[in-house]
């Protein structure tokens, strides 16, 4: 635990790792200027079969169909907390570096930090959230801040 609630709140809804921030990682978001604009971009790499652990009552999907039902959910909720979409998609393998196999590649600005984080904090974006605990096999988001 943190002497920041709100990172304490978050790493306890969501956890720390296995495609969510660690306390670290979320306190790095943080420190950055909250009023500035920033973009991030999501790399996703989705399981053969959708898993949402025993005994739920989920139907058998995909990792693809998990995470579509995600993407429908959250979505609104990223433009409801001032986020936009700019671009997602299947990823191409590498142009420069070393191949990592991704499947789908999500570009999404946010007018700050502050909106990015309350995404986070919203009800409705919490509640669909199991379906992407359930696609991913692995997730990677990296920061792009003009202001540091």
């Amino acid at each position: 635990m943190t002497d920041d609630p709100t990172i304490n709140e978050l790493t306890a809804f969501f956890g720390e790792g296995a495609g969510m921030p660690t306390a670290a990682q979320w306190r790095a978001l943080q420190a950055g200027p909250a009023d500035a604009p920033i973009c991030v971009i999501n790399l996703v790499k989705l399981r053969p079969a959708a898993d949402y652990g025993p005994g739920s009552a989920e139907p058998s999907r995909t990792g693809l169909e998990a995470f579509m039902q995600y993407g429908a959910g959250s979505t609104p909720r990223i433009l409801a907390n001032g986020g936009s979409v700019v671009m997602g998609g299947g990823v191409q393998p590498p142009l420069v570096g070393d191949d990592e196999a991704w499947d789908i590649g999500i570009v999404v600005n946010w007018p700050s930090r502050r909106a990015m984080i309350a995404l986070f904090q919203d009800p409705a974006y919490r509640a669909i959230f199991v379906h992407r605990r359930a696609a991913v096999e692995r997730y990677r988001a990296s920061v792009i801040s003009a202001a540091g």
